[in-house]
């Protein structure tokens, strides 16, 4: 099958830009503050050093609180502040205080494990081939898991935004780590300690996004490679959107560029069924974009594909089947919305399948 394609632009570099100037709002509280890490239900680390970090005004004096012990620091001229409990067996639960308040409630202490890597280790127990079963035997209120947001940047980031430390049980266990549960489940039983997951995996990313450019800067096959990448939000969004437009320019010459007064570059429109797409490039589906000439392309693209029903067709109930689609789609059929999963669960390995509302056929065109 071939179907006409056009483009929408890259955003995320505007929202590379926006979590990074959150990110340093964060670093000026109004008051005493843990870091967005620590939550109630979470998991310390046993036999080593306890440190606690967050925020407070710059110069002001923080406490903290835990199993009988307490320490006191400065906030440092940025806001930051951070200190050193005594080591702690396992056991709990506790609860740890800031500025003799309670901060956190039920605090175990125990093992405490990243979750890191690609698909396989970000795959859900929901979707585990035995996933129904060990949800159902979830129950087990020493395991506790916690899903970091994914947010990339340019630079090590100070904070991060609060997180959730789930308990596990039948309510919450689907949407751990699969291979997180199943290691924490057998290392629970073995060690008889609490095991806490950090779930930082990502599907797809290289371990090369996970190391400091500075490590790599000393790797002789690297250097050469980050000397020609920026280093700053602002040189990225713009070495990226000059990437991107270099690519489109190759494989749709001499069509609009975004935001022209032209039909052609006009997004709302490009769903309509009276829109004339003759100008558009052809694309073979299904098929990786990259092999037909928009390689190193990370972004939207438009398809639009063009059929003809008799009377009887038109009548019937439908069901369109657009196969598995890598990441994200939002579909219209005849101008109609009829699926979306752009602000839901994306997935590369999910087949599309969505009912089309009565009306949205005719026939002809």
């Amino acid at each position: 099958m071939t179907v006409r394609s056009w483009r929408s632009w890259v955003r995320a570099a505007l929202v590379l830009a926006t979590a990074l100037a959150g990110a340093a709002a964060l670093a000026q509280p109004a008051a005493a503050r843990l870091a967005g890490v620590f939550g109630d239900h979470m998991v310390l680390q046993r036999d080593a050093p306890i440190r606690i970090w967050g925020w407070a005004p710059a110069g002001s004096s923080v406490r903290v609180g835990f199993r009988g012990h307490a320490q006191a620091t400065q906030a440092d001229a940025r806001g930051r502040w951070q200190l050193q409990l005594p080591a702690a067996p396992a056991g709990g639960p506790h609860e740890l205080t800031l500025q003799g308040a309670v901060a956190l409630r039920d605090v175990l202490v125990g093992d405490v494990w990243l979750c890191t890597g690609q698909s396989n280790m970000e795959w859900p127990l929901s979707l585990a081939s035995d996933g129904s079963e060990a949800i159902a035997a979830s129950d087990l209120p020493l395991i506790r898991h916690v899903q970091i947001a994914k947010h990339a940047a340019l630079q090590p980031q100070d904070d991060l935004p609060a997180v959730t430390w789930q308990v596990s049980s039948p309510a919450t266990a689907g949407a751990f780590s699969a291979v997180g549960f199943h290691f924490a489940r057998h290392l629970q039983r073995d060690q008889k300690v609490p095991i806490g997951l950090v779930n930082l995996a990502w599907g797809g990313t290289h371990i090369e996004t996970w190391t400091r450019r500075e490590a790599l800067a000393e790797d002789p096959a690297f250097a050469p490679l980050l000397r020609g990448l920026p280093d700053t939000p602002a040189a990225w969004a713009a070495w990226q959107q000059a990437r991107t437009q270099r690519v489109l320019d190759r494989w749709q010459p001499g069509l609009p560029a975004a935001g022209a007064a032209h039909e052609d570059a006009d997004p709302a429109r490009w769903a309509q069924p009276d829109f004339n797409d003759a100008r558009w490039p052809t694309l073979r589906v299904p098929q990786a974009w990259e092999q037909q000439g928009l390689d190193g392309l990370d972004g939207v693209v438009w398809y639009r594909r063009e059929i003809t029903l008799d009377e009887a067709q038109a009548r019937t109930a439908a069901t369109l089947h657009l196969g598995t689609i890598d990441d994200c789609d939002e579909t219209w059929v005849n101008g109609q919305r009829v699926g979306d999963t752009a602000k839901a669960n994306c997935a590369w390995d999910q087949p599309r399948h969505y009912t089309l509302p009565a009306g949205s056929l005719h026939a002809g065109r």
